[in-house]
């Protein structure tokens, strides 16, 4: 491990076969979420059973420790969410176990940082690029393409009620959780480029972080802001075309200037990330 205040040795979680296997289940959960998503989109617009959607039905509430009344569309609209949630976390595991990860722990106050630290490569700016591209697809096909069938009156406009409603909840949920990923992946590309060209033009020196490296490394490390500004930013900036369809401009023109804030104070604070002294793939959490 690079911390020296580790307790003990670093251990290996290197595991390339189990590391493949959570990848597959991984792509067959978010291929499913996919599925469902599709479906329910169709299902909401063949305008089938709509009294049967509406039908209220008890479903398990946090945690599995409580329950609460809902209805049957609700409970469809969440399912791709929930196996994209499942999807995510098997990807995560499946790319920590194959890309030679290493973690260890330390003996530290929570004031000090995490407790546990893990190190892994990180991916190249190709494949990088090659999923914020996978994000900006996946918006374009829940808000661009509605949006340009929607300008003369067609689908999903032309639905009755409450079918067009529940559809455009589908589409701005889903399409701004693509348009939010785009946002992440797209400044923590920019947060890898301009840590690798700190190195280049400052040296092994700035391996070490720089001014403010205390605030820099609890704000773009620890917890890291500068990608939760960049998933709010991008998630309103993907959203606010939809308001266009109302002829709301007054709520376009917001959320857009507030989109762009975020995104742009994420991608200023993430170009300070050098300062934080610490190397890419590195994370940390309290155990």
């Amino acid at each position: 491990m690079p911390d020296r205040s580790a307790s003990g040795p670093a251990r290996s979680a290197n595991s390339p076969r189990a590391g493949g296997r959570l990848l597959v289940l991984g792509a067959v959960a978010v291929a499913l979420a996919l599925v469902a998503l599709a479906w329910l989109l169709w299902l909401l617009s063949s305008g089938t059973d709509r009294e049967g959607l509406q039908t209220t039905v008890t479903v398990p509430g946090a945690f599995l420790l409580s329950r609460r009344q809902s209805s049957i569309v609700s409970v469809l609209i969440a399912i791709p969410g929930c196996l994209l949630v499942v999807g995510a976390v098997l990807l995560f595991l499946g790319v920590f176990l194959r890309r030679a990860a290493r973690f260890g722990v330390r003996d530290r106050r929570w004031w000090q940082g995490g407790t546990v630290v893990s190190v892994m490569k990180p991916i190249g700016a190709r494949a990088h690029l090659l999923w914020i591209a996978v994000a900006v697809v996946g918006w374009g096909c829940l808000i661009l393409i509605p949006l340009a069938t929607s300008g003369g009156g067609g689908w999903p406009l032309d639905l009755r009620e409450p079918e067009s409603t529940n559809t455009f909840i589908v589409l701005g949920l889903y399409g701004g959780l693509a348009a939010a990923l785009a946002g992440i992946l797209t400044v923590s590309l920019v947060k890898k480029l301009t840590y690798a060209a700190e190195l280049r033009r400052r040296g092994d020196r700035a391996r070490g972080g720089g001014a403010g490296k205390s605030f820099w490394r609890w704000f773009t490390f620890r917890w890291r802001f500068d990608l939760w500004f960049a998933a709010v930013g991008g998630a309103l900036l993907g959203t606010s075309w939809m308001a266009l369809l109302f002829h709301d401009t007054s709520f376009f023109a917001g959320a857009l200037i507030i989109g762009a804030v975020f995104m742009a104070v994420a991608v200023v604070t993430a170009m300070q990330y050098w300062r934080a002294g610490q190397a890419l793939g590195t994370g940390e959490s309290f155990a």
